[in-house]
């Protein structure tokens, strides 16, 4: 029997084993985990105690590459159940814009970025986004996937130009621009 691994829980957190799910909850919310295939073929075992859960594998064969990745997805879990996964998004351009408006179906993102028409983008349930000015948007989540692909999917709107950076990007992305012609 080899231990793994062992993560160190915080304060308030419940961990929760359901069939093959591992659902973590803590100040910030639920964390809901799924397809752990070494749990699923009886190749590891979770064994979880008051401030700790451990990881030990019944062969020596199971690879150190599974066991990170496992091991990866608990710290994402645990540490998006305690505090936010967030990104910054800068809207850079003349008439640049984005607000966000509050309808019975749920929250909806506008987003103005010289399009004939403005875009309505209906914001997930597992992410938070808030207007902190009208060109600066903060994406939060305890998801890091889905902070990730919700911001992507914004910025997929206006990639920023090459020549003067007009568009949506990061708030630490460097663009590197092409210098404009010279007579």
């Amino acid at each position: 029997m080899n231990k793994l691994f062992t993560l160190n829980l915080l304060e308030k957190t419940r961990v929760v084993f359901l069939e093959h799910f591992i659902i973590m909850k803590g100040p910030r919310g639920t964390a809901v985990c799924s397809g752990l295939n070494l749990i699923r073929n009886n190749e590891c075992y979770v064994v979880l105690t008051k401030n700790s859960l451990a990881m030990f594998s019944k062969e020596a064969h199971v690879t150190n590459r599974k066991c990170l990745a496992i091991q990866n997805l608990f710290k994402k879990m645990l540490y998006g159940v305690h505090f936010y996964y967030s990104k910054k998004l800068f809207f850079v351009g003349i008439g640049f814009r984005v607000w966000t408006k509050f309808t019975n179906s749920g929250a909806v993102l506008i987003v103005k970025v010289r399009f004939s028409k403005d875009l309505y983008i209906p914001i997930p349930k597992d992410v938070c986004a808030l207007p902190l000015k009208p060109t600066l948007l903060l994406v939060r989540g305890i998801s890091k996937e889905s902070v990730n692909q919700f911001c992507n999917f914004i910025c997929s709107f206006k990639k920023p130009d090459k020549y003067k950076g007009k568009g949506i990007q990061y708030k630490n992305e460097i663009i590197a621009l092409k210098p404009s012609k010279q007579n």
